[in-house]
């Protein structure tokens, strides 16, 4: 694997298919990756759908997740610029040495990046019903804080500065 906090997933992935059914703070686990079991759960599914074990199907997984944020990223500008700003925009991103590299790992950051950017997407979006958007929103929502802690921080403070600045717009 790429990273060295590949490790970590790896092996509780590799614990859940050998011990399911099995409580997540069971003293087995490492005691820290499972309070974000996410990438843990779908290295273990992926292990079982691709009959390939976790530290073989994950580290070919995992980027293929992170990659999806750039589809995401491509979805969120083209709401306001359109296609052609949106494929600059997203060339860029997709080439950024802190995305490739933070993306190409077992880390809870690859997992937590497209869910990271659904959210900001799903807030955004302006033809989006409101039922949809709110089963979507608490749906990437406990994605998201079952996967990363401190990436929910941040869509927290970026969502709420969202919100601010539309509510000024309006006010203006």
């Amino acid at each position: 694997p790429f990273s060295t906090d590949a490790w970590s997933p790896i092996k509780n992935a590799e614990l859940l298919m050998q011990n399911t059914p099995i409580a997540l703070n069971d003293k087995i686990f490492d005691g820290y990756n499972n309070y974000w079991p996410i990438n843990s759960i779908f290295g273990a599914l992926i292990s079982e759908i691709i009959l390939l074990p976790p530290i073989d199907s994950m580290p070919l997984l995992f980027p293929i997740v992170g990659a999806l944020s750039i589809l995401i990223f491509y979805a969120i500008v083209n709401i306001f610029t359109g296609p052609k700003i949106s494929l600059l925009a997203c060339l860029l991103f997709g080439t950024a040495f802190s995305h490739t590299y933070f993306t190409a790992g077992i880390t809870k950051e690859t997992y937590a990046s497209p869910i990271y950017l659904l959210l900001i997407f799903v807030f955004i979006h302006p033809r989006l019903g409101s039922s949809k958007r709110v089963f979507l929103f608490t749906l990437a929502t406990i994605a998201l804080s079952l996967t990363h802690h401190l990436t929910l921080l941040f869509a927290f403070f970026i969502l709420l500065s969202i919100a601010l600045a539309k509510f000024v717009v309006n006010i203006r």
